[in-house]
């Protein structure tokens, strides 16, 4: 039972160290790196650039010509409207258009998607909100909705039953657009600070996209068209003050479209190479252009488009991956693998295995002839000792340093 509990306690501190060690190893080792940051202008009809060092600034344009902050922030007055008019140089029309800051205001665009937003876990429950408001805002409803095998139900969140009326009304009205249960994906932004509601958007059992919403108590169901090559992944609930979109659509193969609100067209964006599992998903904007930004775990590209989603022009740049720098590569060495708490939005954390180096079972080696010597005494024969900690020994050669110091320390 004593050797149970030994290797319980064994096995409890190399998951332990698996997850600190690497932790501390790039807190002495990372040094914060500063990549420069792209938007476009829509008065110079190109890509500004800024980076930060060491307490400085420095604007550019794309081909790196030097630029005062001065000269920047005119480049982009959408950005700095409020500074630009406060100084005085706020321009009075742009593209024929008069530069109102309400309108301004009313047409940025500033959105993130996060590699855990698209990978989060689902709990099944959802709010349907009430979407003929008329001036009022969203309030929470009294239910929540879940899907199953053959229908849709609402739990009063009160009594926690479910009612079978209006479960009963929004299934069949379901049925009636064909929509197949279960479904595949159900996406509803679920702020109450929202202006308005857009309903849930739901993906049925045959890769169908639906619009459900309800409006004066009964529902309302949309079947949204799609091309027939798109498979939707994720569907990321957003809200922007013109309206313009509900929603950043992301499909099985990794393109990007946004979800219009005009009779919820897929509009497809002209942004090739995203990867939602590693990549940072911004999208800025104005009301002349919009601009996608992935930030990857090895490079920025940016990609302006017109008004009409069109191709404006796009930049980037490189850098070398952390695990094949120096300190990158040491530490698939020193590790023999690595485990890192991965934390979302919404606060649930996941295990992330990382791989090592072949050279790690060199180490390990090292380790494990080290780990020899160091158990018994000068009169204990090498045999004697091998076989007495046969266990250990293995656990020090597939574990490396993280078994060395368990067996090491829980004699």
């Amino acid at each position: 039972m004593t050797a149970v509990s030994r290797y319980l306690l064994i096995a409890l501190s190399m998951v332990a160290m698996a997850i600190l060690f690497q932790q501390l190893y790039w807190l002495v080792m990372q040094q914060r790196e500063s990549h420069t940051k792209f938007f476009y202008s829509i008065v110079e009809n190109d890509f500004m650039c800024t980076n930060a060092s060491n307490g400085k600034t420095w604007y550019t344009s794309s081909d790196g010509s030097a630029l005062s902050q001065k000269e920047y922030f005119k480049a982009l007055p959408f950005m700095y409207y409020r500074k630009l008019v406060t100084d005085g140089e706020m321009p009075d029309t742009l593209k024929g258009v008069e530069m109102d800051l309400h309108n301004i205001n009313m047409t940025n665009v500033n959105l993130k998607l996060f590699p855990e937003d698209i990978d989060r876990p689902d709990y099944g429950l959802y709010p349907l909100y009430e979407s003929d408001l008329g001036v009022s805002k969203p309030t929470l409803p009294e239910d929540f909705c879940r899907f199953t095998s053959y229908g849709i139900e609402f739990i009063d969140t009160e009594s926690n039953r479910i009612n079978p009326e209006k479960s009963s009304r929004f299934t069949q009205a379901l049925q009636a657009q064909y929509f197949t249960f279960p479904p595949k994906l159900v996406a509803v932004n679920t702020s109450i600070r929202k202006v308005s509601d857009d309903g849930m958007f739901v993906v049925d059992a045959n890769h169908h996209f639906y619009n459900l919403k309800m409006k004066d108590g009964q529902p309302e169901v949309t079947l949204i068209r799609l091309p027939r090559d798109l498979r939707i992944k994720h569907v990321e609930c957003v809200e922007v003050r013109s309206k313009e979109f509900v929603a950043i659509v992301v499909s099985e193969d990794h393109r990007l479209f946004l979800l219009l609100s005009i009779d919820f067209f897929p509009q497809e964006l002209p942004v090739k190479g995203y990867n939602p599992a590693y990549d940072l998903l911004r999208i800025n904007g104005d009301m002349f252009q919009k601009t996608v930004v992935l930030n990857g775990p090895s490079y920025t590209r940016a990609i302006a488009m017109d008004e009409d989603y069109e191709l404006l022009d796009s930049i980037g740049e490189t850098w070398l991956p952390v695990e094949k720098t120096t300190k990158g590569r040491w530490a698939r060495i020193i590790f023999p693998f690595q485990l890192a708490l991965g934390k979302n939005a919404v606060g649930y954390k996941r295990i992330v295995f990382t791989g090592s180096s072949p050279w790690a079972w060199v180490l390990n080696l090292v380790l494990a002839l080290l780990f020899i010597v160091l158990r018994g005494t000068k009169k204990t024969s090498a045999a004697l000792r091998i076989k007495t900690n046969a266990l250990s020994i293995v656990l020090v050669c597939i574990f490396g340093v993280y078994g060395f110091l368990a067996c090491l320390a829980l004699k």
